[in-house]
C-alpha cells in the first residue's frame, strides 16, 4: 500500500489546514468535526464516523468469546439465523 503524504503548516494559533484530497478522500465537509488520536507516538485524523466505528469495535472486544464465537463464520451463521427467523415472522430480510 503506497503511502500519500501530504504537507500542513501550523499557523501561529495552532491551525492547520487540511489538504483538499485528503478532504476529499475522507469527505470532509465544512462544519465537520474531525478527532485526532495520539497512537503509539504518531497523531491519527478520524472523522466522526472512524470515531464511531472504533468505539464500537473497542466495546466489543472479547464479546465474541464470551457468547462462544470463535470465526466469523459463527457470526455469519448467527446473522443468518435471525434473518430466518424475522422472514418467519413476516418482517422480511433485512
Amino acid at each position: 500500500m503506497e503511502q500519500e503524504i501530504e504537507v500542513a503548516k501550523v499557523t501561529s494559533k495552532g491551525q492547520i489546514t487540511i489538504p483538499a484530497d485528503i478532504r476529499r478522500q475522507m469527505n470532509i465537509k465544512t462544519g465537520d468535526e474531525i478527532f485526532f488520536v495520539v497512537e503509539n507516538g504518531r497523531v491519527v485524523m478520524l472523522g466522526q464516523n472512524s470515531l464511531a466505528i472504533r468505539k464500537f469495535a473497542d466495546a466489543m472486544v472479547g464479546e465474541a468469546e464470551r457468547v462462544g464465537w470463535s470465526s466469523p463464520k459463527d457470526v455469519d451463521n448467527y446473522i443468518m439465523e435471525l434473518r430466518a427467523k424475522n422472514v418467519k415472522k413476516g418482517q422480511g430480510v433485512k
